[in-house]
């Protein structure tokens, strides 16, 4: 099943132009336990629609999701500098795991709300 978690003003946090996002997910199953990570890939992409073209793509390839083996933790981080191009207001997300048997798993969607920064 998939979450629907929202980075917005009323959600998980917003992301701010021209500064660091950092959020820290920690995975678990129906029993509460994490889930293990070991040998899994994510890929997220955002965009201002889901017809337009990526704003931006988190993946472990990239460097921008972090995965913690069994701890079942899920680090995604974009640079100040990198938010700084991303046009601001309501845009759309989703992110897909991909497990050690090469199933690809959407395990997350929702908006992402990147609010304007005054300071460059």
């Amino acid at each position: 099943m998939t979450a629907t978690v929202n980075f917005t003003k009323n959600g998980s946090g917003e992301c701010q132009q021209n500064a660091t996002f950092y959020k820290v997910i920690t995975l678990t199953d129906d029993d509460n336990n994490a889930i293990d990570l070991t040998s899994c890939t994510a890929k997220m992409q955002i965009r201002k629609d889901k017809c337009k073209t990526v704003d931006m793509e988190l993946s472990t390839s990239n460097g921008r999701i972090t995965l913690t083996g069994t701890a079942g933790i899920m680090s995604l981080y974009i640079t100040d500098e990198d938010t700084l191009t991303m046009k601001s207001g309501r845009h759309l997300y989703d992110l897909y795991i991909v497990n050690i048997a090469g199933d690809s798993i959407r395990l997350m969607e929702g908006e992402f709300y990147v609010s304007p920064t005054i300071t460059k």
